[in-house]
């Protein structure tokens, strides 16, 4: 048993180091840094249509009509959110993040983190599946 442990740890280390190398060296600059690619245009447009994501969200949890297809500050054009970036995939982070008391910028920020960690995640569980 201890053997085990010993080797699922000198697997993971290197993993370790580099999600590490990572954070200190690229994910730094784009947090506090200006090399965002965009402008701050995009940044403004996903934080308003996540937040809109998650307030029809909490609308359809508590029993009231939505419909999220349909965003009011795309109006006269009816199911037009479709047609952007609608988030579908990554408002799972920003919702919960919202839930645990974050605020709007907050829950954004937690958002590309997710997204950076299941990224780096899914590639050290894929690559080496594809002998790389």
């Amino acid at each position: 048993m201890g053997n085990g442990i010993l080797s699922k740890s000198r697997e993971l280390l290197p993993a370790a180091l580099l999600l590490a190398l990572g954070m200190v060296f690229i994910v730094r600059w784009y947090a506090m840094g200006d090399m965002v690619p965009g402008d701050v245009g995009d940044g403004r447009y996903s934080l308003v249509l996540l937040e809109f994501f998650q307030r029809t969200l909490s609308a359809f949890l508590h029993g009231q009509p939505v419909d999220f297809l349909n965003a009011p500050f795309f109006y006269p054009w009816p199911g037009v959110t479709n047609f952007a970036n609608n988030h579908w995939g990554d408002a799972a982070p920003y919702v919960v993040a919202r839930a645990r008391g974050a605020d709007e910028d907050g829950a954004f920020q937690a958002c590309f983190i997710a997204g950076l960690a299941l990224t780096y995640g899914s590639s050290y569980w894929c690559l080496p599946k594809f002998a790389l």
